[in-house]
């Protein structure tokens, strides 16, 4: 594959514990939901005005192959073991040997992916990884959201320094509130589904196993801190949400129409 800075990868199962066969679920009358993931990211590049960009949707289901081929979108296959998108997007790197400095995984179930978005992840990137040139650099944006937000078990939340570095990731809402009025009007934070990983960060989280503590949570990318890569998360001023259940793809349906 020809050499570009930047590969956005966008991992997409056809298995879904909250919703099944989601991806290929129609969002809108013409387009499923990894159709309408593809197309916006795709939209997101072009706003960039950049060239250093390649994309591809990373898949082991021969259903979705099927479909992005129909449409003319580009797919890479992978093995069906993974047990979450970045090691999809991790075997793609290797497999088909994509030598990008920088990857951006676009979950592909984020519909409402963004050009401002993407280029939070990318700038952060190239700052946070010049600024620690050795150290492998993950980047995680955010969003503020409420209580009954964060109760949601499908949210991740995170807690961060005052200098953007996350401390740790939970379904839980999190910090815990010791004072129990309090934790009401706090404005948590809620992992965005667009990550930025340099490409030492990502070989890094291939080559470590599965730990207890991400089974415990379900969310990978306590891999990256367990083996000490440096998360960072910036804040977004860009809402979005990803399609976990049905009541989310409903929401996305009226969105989509105006509603």
């Amino acid at each position: 594959m020809r050499e570009k800075k930047i590969s956005i990868l966008i991992p997409c199962r056809l298995s879904s514990r909250r919703l099944s066969k989601k991806a290929l679920r129609y969002v809108t009358e013409q387009k499923t939901l990894i159709e309408l993931v593809y197309s916006n990211t795709l939209k997101a590049i072009k706003e960039l005005k950049q060239e250093e960009f390649q994309i591809w949707v990373c898949t082991d289901s021969k259903d979705i192959e099927l479909l992005l081929k129909s449409k003319s979108i580009p797919c890479l296959m992978t093995k069906d073991s993974h047990k979450n998108g970045t090691e999809r997007i991790a075997e793609c790197l290797e497999r088909y040997n994509i030598n990008s400095e920088f990857i951006v995984d676009v979950q592909g179930d984020e519909p409402f992916v963004s050009s401002q978005m993407i280029g939070l992840v990318v700038d952060n990137l190239r700052k946070f990884s010049a600024k620690y040139k050795d150290e492998s650099i993950v980047i995680i944006p955010h969003q503020i959201i409420n209580y009954d937000e964060a109760l949601r078990e499908s949210t991740v939340k995170i807690v961060t320094t005052d200098k953007q570095r996350v401390l740790y990731l939970s379904r839980y809402p999190i910090p815990y509130f010791h004072k129990k009025n309090e934790f009401k009007i706090f404005e948590y934070k809620k992992h965005l589904s667009v990550i930025g990983f340099n490409r030492k960060a990502l070989l890094k989280f291939s080559n470590h196993r599965l730990e207890e503590i991400e089974k415990v949570e379900d969310i990978e990318l306590i891999r990256s801190l367990n083996n000490g890569s440096l998360i960072f998360s910036p804040f977004s001023e860009t809402t979005s949400f990803s399609i976990d259940t049905i009541e989310d793809l409903e929401k996305a349906k009226r969105i989509l129409k105006g509603e």
